[in-house]
């Protein structure tokens, strides 16, 4: 009877933690440019039936590799194209990064090491926000822990020695995927961590248990069909992907993506919330614990390094962004577990004080945040989202006491209660969002103007005038030809200039001659046509972006987004 009545529990807590970590991916709509850009890619792909060539508005786009738009282009074939189905792949690489988790805990020091690593990680703010966006980060960061967990367990001398051969052969498949996944920083960083360590460490014999010959064809076969296939279709790929993208990128500050050498630290302590402190300890413990007998390697001096690696390399990056060091947690989770290895340790009673404090800070702060210098100007469109920055600091809040209560009497469920209490904060300051989506999306707009004309007709021209919003293609179901603007489409552009309009006034001469045609534009453009008497008829508008047409809809009918008729 008490077996059935733990497998329920457990079964139970599993059912909440995947209502919890995907339930709402069809909650919030598309935010631009990431969530857009790495939807519509796919789109097109199922749309075209090319799989090789990646395009971004009919357009060549070649700043990422394909893995994660496959993916996507499958879950449309098989589930649709939706919200929660772009999503899918984050949501499912971010899980799966638990499990790889979970099991690389159990290795170094026991299965309660891996439940705590695993419920940390879960409530790492950082981990689940991008678990829960569409960018190509938790692809990558999934592959990237595989290949070290699967190094760890390469070295576990446990194993047999086929067995550990397979655990290396699996670290260099993933490394395969992760420079699929994202690029070189796939096989750039595991290859600088595991040289730094051989270094430090003189350990020479390390380097030659990485099984070179077998491996370096399982990396091969893993990278090369597609990077040989789209570079024999486009020249051009090889500069732009290698020397503009990755080297220049990293170099140069071409993206205006700047920070100081600090901007990752900061990104660190924040995105550890709320086990900053805890992270911040086992960082430090960790430089004094003794290796497993079972390892040639000092598995928690390896995940030390791994993290000083990845936020030095980026730090160093003329490029940042706060995904880019994503990769960090995990290892963060498990030296923090595996310095405890008892769940009743966790969280201590200044953790909970901790999260309490900066839960009703959060309550307190909630009205002034409309407030703050980027949102002032627009303070009544970004009010919306103010209850939400309440109901979310009250349920860390809550879950600091609730914790706090059960640590009393069951100290082992404290930490499961903790990390389930900050899931349902998260979810709350992130679907919240919803409420303010139309400063972040078109679909409004969008709606408008199918409430006035229907569907768009698929066989009349739609141009997209000194602008390109990334989520708008998804929202038409259609490409659009760009006027006036380059961007990130700018490559693409110079390949396949007959596929754009290069200024205002080719762009006019072109929409007098349609009997029927779509633009959208910017509002002040749009005053622009008006004054130059170009012919349109307007058919939504928000506060910066109106959709036209070139047929004869009365603009005395149209009534713009946000009034009363």
């Amino acid at each position: 009877m008490l077996r059935r009545r733990q497998w329920w529990g457990r079964t139970g807590l599993v059912v909440v933690f995947l209502a919890l970590w995907f339930g709402t991916l069809d909650e919030r709509e598309l935010f631009n440019p990431d969530e857009g850009r790495y939807a519509e890619i796919p789109r097109e792909m199922v749309a075209t039936g090319d799989w090789i060539t990646p395009r971004l508005n009919g357009l060549k786009y070649f700043e990422k590799p394909a893995l994660q738009y496959w993916i996507t282009a499958a879950a449309y074939n098989l589930l649709g194209e939706q919200e929660w189905t772009a999503r899918l792949w984050p949501a499912v690489s971010g899980f799966l990064t638990l499990l790889v988790v979970y099991a690389t805990g159990h290795r170094l020091a026991g299965r309660p090491a891996g439940v705590i690593a695993a419920l940390l990680l879960a409530s790492t703010f950082q981990f689940f926000l991008f678990s829960q966006l569409l960018t190509l980060d938790m692809g990558l960061t999934l592959f990237l822990t595989l290949a070290v967990a699967a190094f760890l367990a390469a070295e576990d001398t446990r194993g047999t020695a086929a067995a550990r051969r397979n655990w290396m052969l699996l670290a260099w498949a993933a490394m395969g995927l992760a420079v699929q996944s994202k690029g070189l920083v796939g096989i750039v960083l595991p290859a600088l961590t595991i040289a730094g360590y051989a270094l430090l460490t003189r350990d020479w014999k390390l380097v030659g248990r990485l099984q070179w010959r077998f491996g370096l064809l399982v990396f091969a076969a893993v990278v090369l069909p597609w990077f040989v296939t789209v570079q024999l279709r486009n020249p051009e790929f090889f500069e732009f992907f290698f020397i503009r993208e990755h080297f220049a990128r990293y170099a140069l500050d071409n993206h205006h993506r700047t920070g100081a050498w600090y901007y990752f630290l900061v990104i660190l302590v924040v995105g550890a919330l709320p086990w900053s402190l805890a992270y911040g300890k086992a960082l430090v413990d960790a430089l004094r614990m003794r290796s497993p007998p079972h390892f040639p390697v000092n598995p928690y001096r390896l995940l030390t390094l791994w993290i000083a690696v990845i936020l030095v390399f980026y730090s160093a990056s003329a490029s940042k962004l706060p995904g880019y060091i994503l990769p960090v947690f995990p290892a963060f989770a498990l030296l923090a577990a595996c310095s405890i290895h008892d769940a009743r340790l966790l969280p201590q009673r200044w953790h909970l004080v901790a999260m309490a404090v900066g839960g009703l800070a959060l309550v307190g702060v909630a009205p002034f945040v409309v407030q703050l210098p980027k949102f002032a100007a627009h303070a009544d469109r970004f009010a919306p989202y103010a209850p939400w920055i309440v109901a979310g600091g009250l349920a860390i809040a809550a879950t600091a006491a609730l914790a706090g209560l059960v640590r009393r009497w069951r100290p082992a469920l404290s930490l499961p209660v903790a990390a389930f209490g900050m899931l349902i904060a998260f979810q709350l300051l992130l679907t919240g969002t919803e409420a303010i989506e139309n400063e972040f999306s078109p679909e409004g707009l969008v709606e408008m103007a199918r409430e006035n004309i229907g569907e768009f007709d698929s066989r009349v021209p739609f141009y997209s005038v000194d602008m390109y919003d990334q989520v708008l293609p998804l929202h038409v179901g259609r490409t659009l030809t760009v006027v006036n603007f380059r961007g990130e489409l700018a490559m693409g552009i110079a390949q396949e200039p007959a596929l754009a309009v290069p200024d205002i006034a080719e762009f006019r001469r072109r929409w007098v001659t349609h009997v029927q045609a779509y633009a959208v534009m910017p509002v002040p453009r749009f005053a622009e046509e008006e004054a130059a008497r170009t012919p349109m008829s307007l058919l939504a508008r928000d506060r910066r972006t109106v959709i036209v047409s070139r047929n004869a809809v009365a603009a005395a009918d149209i009534v713009p987004r946000g009034t009363d008729r």
